[in-house]
């Protein structure tokens, strides 16, 4: 979904903006994969020692 607005919006060639349509996709999800993982390690219960 991203590629066909760089390509149109940018004029950049279609290679060029698939990869670089990955590499935005690939940053959004890993903050968005920490971002998850720190909310659920936050909620866990932690063990009485």
């Amino acid at each position: 979904m991203l590629a066909p607005v760089l390509v149109s919006g940018l004029a950049l060639a279609p290679a060029i903006a698939t990869l670089l349509a990955t590499l935005i996709i690939k940053k959004i999800a890993n903050t968005g994969a920490k971002a998850i993982c720190e909310t659920w390690e936050k909620s866990l219960v932690k063990p009485a020692i």
